[in-house]
């Protein structure tokens, strides 16, 4: 009965650590997503840590302006058909708060969505969750492993006693007492010898975070290496997040545009938005801040020269 108990608790252990390994890279990963943007030009009246939340979570949301409060930005149901591009012709807005709601429509309010794909960026944390936590436990579990190398084989009679011997050394006691009728020869051990790759789970953990770091634009520097780095590393390390930061970044510009447009009566300047500068921050501190700057003035550089839009 006690036996049963204590496999269960081991086994509720085990889910409970892997629960909270997932929503540990889980919330991680959605502050992380949550906090990139950076908005400038819109009033108070709009609450742009709300606005990114639920662009995040619910992947869409209306600007309009009450009559009470002024400019707002809220999540909304689509209605009344579509144009043919797929934008909704009428906008249900409501508060996940509150039972505040209004109807809109595209002659008095703007839409923007999450990403030009116009779903949630959800899965994109969640699927990296998923591949850091299993990472992680991974290397939990070998080194665990490490600790209990041996497999001891017994008969009925002496189960208990090896079990009890097997718990002290565990407790790391530097001897351990058995029974006088204990015998030796009636146990048999293999060593299953578990390889130590904790390490090399380790770094590709690390790649797994860098990876994601790029998916989400995040500037990151996606190699092992404790040299310091030269500009073209930089370069080649960074191409994938700068490209990676344009499908979300273009609806919330769009946006922006439209906002300065058809609520230019209640804004003082106009509306932009873009990646934080704080993230020069989180590149390796191998690679100075100069070096950064450099590749973004080259970059923006091109941009010039092909002619694209602001």
């Amino acid at each position: 009965m006690f036996g049963k108990i204590k496999r269960n608790k081991e086994r509720l252990d085990s889910v409970a650590l892997n629960d909270a390994a997932y929503n540990y890279y889980t919330s991680q990963l959605e502050m992380i997503a949550i906090s990139l943007f950076e908005w400038k030009g819109l009033p108070t009246t709009v609450d742009t840590l709300y606005l990114e939340k639920a662009l995040f979570y619910k992947y869409k949301v209306a600007f309009f302006v009450d009559d009470v409060v002024g400019l707002l930005s809220l999540p909304f149901i689509s209605g009344g058909g579509f144009s043919v591009y797929g934008y909704p012709s009428e906008r249900n807005i409501y508060s996940s708060y509150n039972t505040y709601k209004s109807k809109r429509d595209k002659y008095d309010s703007v839409i923007c969505y999450d990403n030009v794909l116009n779903t949630t960026t959800m899965d994109i944390t969640a699927y990296y969750a998923n591949r850091l936590w299993d990472a992680d436990r991974t290397i939990d579990v070998n080194i665990s492993n490490q600790k209990t190398p041996s497999l001891l084989v017994a008969d009925k009679s002496t189960r208990q006693s090896v079990l009890n011997a097997y718990q002290q050394r565990q407790g790391n006691k530097p001897a351990i007492a058995v029974n006088k009728k204990f015998d030796p020869n009636s146990i048999r051990q293999f060593e299953t010898m578990p390889p130590f790759v904790a390490k090399d789970i380790y770094d590709v953990r690390t790649s797994i975070w860098n990876d994601a770091m790029t998916a989400l634009g995040v500037p990151n520097v996606n190699v092992n290496k404790k040299e310091r780095l030269i500009k073209d590393e930089v370069q080649r390390g960074s191409g994938g997040s700068i490209v990676s930061r344009y499908p979300r970044l273009a609806p919330r510009q769009k946006a922006a545009k439209e906002i300065s447009e058809m609520f230019k009566n209640y804004l003082d300047e106009e509306v932009t938005v873009g990646y934080r500068e704080e993230l020069l921050d989180v590149f390796s501190e191998n690679v100075s801040r100069e070096t950064f700057s450099e590749i973004d003035d080259n970059n923006e550089g091109s941009d010039a020269a092909m002619g694209g839009e602001e």
